[in-house]
């Protein structure tokens, strides 16, 4: 009985030892030090070329601005001509077909906020046909608000620059009505026929892109069915806008579950072979269904049928540059979202918040300009390996032929960077996790001048994101 005790006494502080170190080992060892590694660029090799970065244009600040309009100036030129924002995203409401403008109501005082709200997904029919569009029964007053006081002003800005800002109409539907576009394809392409010719009158362009249906998979509303509905309602779209002579890209899903995007995309190909007409862009959320394997399927259909990838939606806490490296990495993406334009909270959505005194940039935001701010629209994707696994590059060439390389760095080191071509380049740094205040934001080394087969040295002080780009 004694040695029995004994032993067991024995083995029960063995084990609580053996806790003690792991436990020390964890938390002493959070950064393995300085490291060296060697990054080597290989422009044989290409992957995607790059689309956009996107901003979303609605939010709560569109429906009630009064607190922040002001700093809506700055934001923009900051959107466009630091960030490199050059792609927006258009909610246009289901409920905006319908009898009454319950948008106008609201902003004349004539309903509350809670009304309003109650009847954005409230769809009522402008008439029996779906090929004879009523205009008394479409409202876009609350789209025109978006376009008139955010969308123009950073079409503008961008046109100044000699560059396009593109247009992506987004369809939202979160509701129940009696009558519903998701079980009449017909009628939901009347619907986006009717938007598109209202703001080809009112403004003088249309949206460059469709966003079929956010969020398919939501449990509110009625499409979630597989991808059956979202299939019907692209190809009743894509064949009645082009009858009218628009022929605008199409993105889909846009589900909630980056798992379900892969198979809705499945479904919707299978149910309508002829989307694949039609459609440009299979789009995912980070909500739920996260993994290396939903994201390795979502790039192969991408590279199977020849369509670009973008993550759209995931405004939470955890979203950080780590995740932007990711999807470009191993999603494929062309597109990436960070969220909306500004916001007056302390989530992961707005690119700016507001905090009574004026707008700053979302902590997030500060990494996540590194990549922004560096690869343009048409960069292509080039091969960049490293040989330590501390340092993770990417490399682009942008359409004038300069060359961009971001590494996301998971400790402190040294880099030295081979393939690049002869030049000056600049580098900058911006240290932290990726989520919180950044440790140093926005650093610049001194410029370095190499000559043809010369490689480039430099160094980060830490954990963070570092960037290389031709002068």
């Amino acid at each position: 009985m004694s040695t029995r005790f004994e032993t067991a006494k024995r083995y029960r502080l063995f084990i609580f030892v053996a806790l003690v170190l792991n436990f020390m080992a964890c938390s002493t060892h959070v950064s393995p030090g300085p490291q060296n590694a060697i990054i080597s660029i290989d422009n044989s090799v290409e992957y995607q070329t790059m689309n956009s970065w996107q901003a979303r244009l609605i939010g709560t600040i569109t429906e009630d601005t009064d607190s922040v309009f002001s700093f809506f100036p700055k934001v923009f030129d900051g959107a466009v001509n630091d960030l490199g924002i050059n792609q927006v995203a258009l909610e246009i409401y289901a409920g905006e077909e319908n009898t009454q403008d319950w948008y106008a109501k609201w902003q004349q005082g004539e309903v509350g906020r809670t009304e309003w709200r109650a009847h954005i997904y409230d769809i009522e029919n402008d008439n029996n046909d779906p090929n004879a569009i009523d205009d008394k029964g479409f409202h876009f007053s609350r789209l025109d608000f978006t376009i008139d006081n955010f969308l123009l002003p950073l079409k503008q800005l961008i046109e100044a620059r000699g560059e396009r800002l593109i247009v992506n109409l987004l369809y939202v539907d979160f509701g129940s009505s009696t009558f519903e576009h998701a079980d009449h394809p017909e009628e939901y392409a009347e619907f986006i026929l009717a938007a598109f010719k209202h703001m080809e009158s009112t403004y003088g362009f249309v949206p460059d892109g469709l966003e079929v249906k956010l969020e398919p998979d939501h449990k509110k509303g009625g499409w979630k069915d597989g991808g059956v509905k979202i299939a019907k309602a692209l190809l009743a779209a894509g064949k009645r806008l082009e009858a009218s002579g628009y022929t605008p890209e199409f993105i889909a899903p846009s589900t909630v579950s980056m798992g379900n995007a892969s198979t809705y995309f499945d479904t919707m190909i299978t149910t309508e072979p002829e989307v694949l007409t039609y459609i440009d862009e299979i789009s995912y959320h980070r909500y739920s269904g996260v993994s290396a394997g939903s994201l390795r399927a979502i790039a192969d259909f991408g590279r199977k049928h020849n369509l670009r990838t973008s993550m759209l939606e995931w405004w939470h806490k955890d979203n950080s540059y780590k995740t932007l490296h990711e999807d470009i990495k191993a999603g494929g993406n062309s597109t990436w979202e960070q969220g909306i334009l500004g916001d007056e909270y302390s989530g992961a959505g707005g690119l700016y918040h507001f905090d009574g005194n004026g707008e700053k940039l979302n902590p997030r935001t500060k990494y996540n300009r590194q990549y922004f701010k560096f690869i343009h629209r048409d960069a292509v994707r080039i091969k960049a390996a490293s040989d330590n696994d501390y340092f993770d590059p990417l490399a682009f060439i942008n359409e004038d032929g300069t060359y961009v390389v971001v590494c996301s760095a998971r400790t402190s080191g040294s880099l030295s960077v081979r393939g690049l071509l002869a030049g000056t380049y600049g580098i900058k740094y911006t240290t932290g996790t990726g989520k919180d205040e950044p440790i140093e934001y926005d650093v610049d080394l001194a410029d370095q001048i190499i000559t043809t087969g010369q490689q480039l040295e430099t160094s980060i002080p830490d954990a963070g994101v570092i960037t290389i780009y031709a002068r």
